[in-house]
């Protein structure tokens, strides 16, 4: 990562507190930036990244009786895939770039796998 993606990296509170030789725990991770709309992950599908939110919004849903009901928003700093990753289970929800945020019409993530 370059020196400006390593800063936005340690203004999440995830990061904040770790020296430069700990962040090598990023090393297999990129910076993406995602328009809104864009499936992350469906629920059902395979786990294979962890996402760290930089900017923007995500959005969780899960379809219960064919219909999609909130579980909950990702706002920045924040994180979703610890669990799925650690238990290795599918996803049990739909993630979501959502258009409903202040920042843009896109996301910014780390994802490391």
């Amino acid at each position: 990562m370059s020196p400006t993606e390593l800063q936005e990296v340690r203004a999440t509170p995830l990061f904040a507190d770790l020296r430069d030789d700990q962040l090598t725990c990023l090393d297999g991770g990129e910076i993406v930036e995602l328009p809104a709309g864009t499936a992350l992950m469906a629920e059902g599908s395979a786990a294979d990244y962890f996402y760290v939110l930089l900017t923007g919004e995500l959005r969780i849903t899960r379809t219960y009786d064919r219909q999609s009901i909130l579980m909950a928003v990702v706002k920045p700093g924040n994180y979703t895939g610890e669990t799925a990753i650690l238990l290795d289970s599918p996803w049990q929800a739909t993630v979501r770039v959502s258009n409903r945020h202040e920042y843009s019409d896109s996301i910014k993530t780390i994802i490391g796998g």
